[in-house]
């Protein structure tokens, strides 16, 4: 470089010949020139703002200030300035980072470079000098130094364990915080490679976990979360929330994050919810009273049941996993007796306004099947702490079977009565029947002229149509003496066929169904052929026009009483079914079909004592009769007697 003043080499360059430097204005950033004594020639406008004021050339030397402090905010010496060494070496110099102190108290920080300034004989008369501002990058550095600090404390505080993945080719990075040896028991110095974490693994999760695995080598998936368990050092089953999600992937350099967090805590907790859960279902479901109870799911309201509730009402109810109680989604009302919903109406308005919190009302439903369910319904509300509704629990306990004992205790004592009053007309109706029929035939041993002997035949036929209804009220009043013996029902029944095939008429198809296996009972063999005969034509009336009549036999074995049969007792039975294709009995008729002198008969073809005749056989000779029937489905009869061993 030349003198930029033009004065004779060896001569320290004048001042007044600073406008030879005048070009470094130009420049973006502080620069300034000094002679090889570093005595400052020139400085641009930059220099002046980032010392914050212009110096005194004869008081600064070689960097231009008067003190230099490096990044560490020690003082440097001048002697070893980047200006101060490019003049003693001769060459250009890059000096450390240095910083200065504005008026305003910020902080600037520069790096110096220097570049020896020679003259035409290649002296070194100087050097210029440009400082870098590298302030910002500092300041990003000094960010960047923070914000890592803070990832670095929380990767080594988190609870979590985490590794941190970097393979570029044959290069593998492994970084684990202190929480991962902690999570699954094996030491960080171990585990820099997955084997130790696979032996730690539970056998029964390694073959899943795999799966994925795979997957992620081959760059089908991108991530993966399973739950697994961990076989602690320490002897305990860790499960944790695993997650494993690629990072980057450039070239071939790939960088993944692994989680594991423990959830063994969680796992115990679910567990123990679990277990209280069906625990309080299999309470629930082995109560024996139905519950029904409501949830409100945001703007829904929701109706669920147990298990006996669904089995009293006949209403499906859907599966409800991991909750207690089933879903059921079937109106209740809709199988509610019309008859009852106006009472259970007014009560439920009651509750509903806050007058009550709970009612009970007896009621009757008609289920899906048809049968009739009694049951008694209370209801209680659940109300928050302003007295606002917000749940309703009912239970139905059944008292089917109380109500049909009831009338049968009713029916019992109506039927005792009315067999007394029966027996007692029958006998003394017996004793005027025998005298009158002996008078008429005493009459038909005289010659009496036609149309006397006409009548006579006449009242002789009344007499014995008297005579059999006499036989009927004393087979109801229980009044007649039963010859009891060892019979084989298959050959009663047979016998007894022989003569229905008169008295059922053209139209009516009998099915006799016999067994080859013999059923042994002990009864009159003349009141049971009259216990066939007598529902073998109530049959034959439900059919006119036309069916078909079956008689079958089996054996039975019986664990007690069940639902809408209560009369059912422990042990092995026959039994013994007449069954029809007839009109069917609706359940009102049902319900009073052993009630003496009920009849659905037109007048003069029913005296209303057959089936009260059949019932009143059939208990006293240690059996009961059930009967099954629907409109327009038949009638089923089922008489039920104790079976005897077999015959030696």
């Amino acid at each position: 470089m030349s003198d930029p003043a033009g004065a004779d080499p060896g001569s320290p360059p004048r001042t007044d010949s600073a406008h030879a430097f005048a070009w470094l204005e130009h420049l973006p950033t502080a620069a300034l020139v000094c002679d090889d004594e570093g005595r400052l020639l020139f400085f641009n406008a930059r220099a002046v703002a980032l010392w914050g004021g212009k110096p005194d050339p004869t008081q600064v030397r070689y960097d231009g200030l008067p003190t230099l402090v490096n990044e560490a905010g020690e003082t440097v010496d001048p002697a070893q300035s980047a200006a101060a060494r490019c003049l003693r070496l001769g060459e250009a110099v890059e000096g450390e980072v240095l910083q200065t102190v504005q008026a305003d108290g910020g902080r600037v920080f520069y790096r110096p470079r220097a570049e020896p300034w020679r003259g035409e004989d290649g002296r070194v008369r100087g050097a210029i000098m440009v400082l870098d501002d590298v302030t910002a990058e500092r300041e990003r550095e000094d960010a960047w130094r923070r914000q890592e600090a803070r990832y670095r404390y929380i990767f080594e505080q988190l609870p979590v364990g985490i590794t941190w993945h970097v393979v570029d080719g044959e290069l593998q990075e492994v970084i684990n915080n202190p929480a991962l040896a902690c999570v699954t028991g094996v030491p960080n110095e171990l585990g820099l490679s997955p084997q130790p974490y696979r032996e730690a693994t539970h056998p029964e999760d390694l073959g899943r976990q795999q799966v994925f695995i795979e997957k992620f080598i081959r760059h089908e998936i991108d991530h993966y979360s399973l739950e697994k368990r961990f076989l602690h050092a320490d002897g305990r089953l860790v499960w944790v929330a695993f997650t494993t999600r690629r990072f980057s992937r450039v070239g071939g350099r790939v960088e993944a994050l692994t989680t594991m967090v423990d959830i063994t805590a969680l796992k115990e907790a679910e567990a123990a919810a679990r277990e209280r859960t069906e625990r309080l279902d299999f309470i629930l479901n082995a109560l024996p009273v139905g519950v029904i109870w409501t949830e409100r799911e945001g703007e829904v309201e929701r109706r669920y049941c147990n298990r006996t509730f669904s089995e009293l009402t006949g209403l499906p109810a859907g599966p409800r996993p991991g909750a207690v109680g089933a879903v059921i989604d079937e109106s209740v009302r809709a199988i509610s007796h019309p008859e009852d919903l106006a009472r259970q109406d007014a009560l439920q308005a009651r509750l509903d306004r806050g007058e009550l919190d709970h009612f009970s009302i007896e009621k009757r439903y008609r289920r899906p099947d048809g049968k009739l369910l009694w049951g008694i319904l209370s209801v209680r509300a659940y109300r928050d702490a302003t007295g606002r509704k917000i749940q309703e629990v009912a239970t139905l306990t059944d008292v089917t079977d109380r109500k049909a004992l009831e009338n049968q205790l009713q029916q019992a004592a109506k039927m005792q009565l009315v067999g007394q009053l029966a027996g007692g007309v029958a006998h003394d109706f017996n004793n005027i029947l025998t005298v009158l029929v002996m008078n008429l035939q005493l009459m038909r041993l005289e010659t009496l002229p036609p149309e006397v002997a006409q009548r006579l035949g006449k009242m002789e036929e009344m007499s014995q149509r008297a005579t059999r209804l006499v036989s009927q009220l004393l087979m109801f009043a229980r009044r007649q003496h039963l010859q009891a013996e060892r019979l084989e029902l298959n050959a009663v029944l047979t016998q007894t066929t022989e003569l229905l095939h008169s008295a059922l008429g053209e139209g009516v198809e009998l099915d006799w169904q016999p067994t080859d296996e013999p059923w042994w009972v002990e009864a009159d063999a003349t009141m049971l052929e009259q216990v066939v005969l007598n529902l073998s034509l109530n049959s034959r009336d439900a059919m006119p026009e036309g069916g078909r009549l079956t008689l079958r036999v089996r054996g039975v074995t019986l664990d007690g009483p069940s639902l809408g049969f209560p009369e059912r007792r422990a042990g092995e039975f026959v039994c013994l079914e007449v069954s029809d294709t007839g009109s069917g009995m609706t359940p009102e008729v049902q319900a009073r079909v052993f009630e003496p002198f009920f009849t659905t008969k037109d007048p003069g073809r029913g005296t209303g004592l057959g089936m009260p005749s059949v019932q009143g056989v059939v208990q006293q000779q240690g059996g009961w009769v059930e009967i099954d029937s629907a409109p327009g489905k038949g009638t089923t009869v089922a008489v039920y007697l104790p079976r005897l061993a077999a015959s030696v």
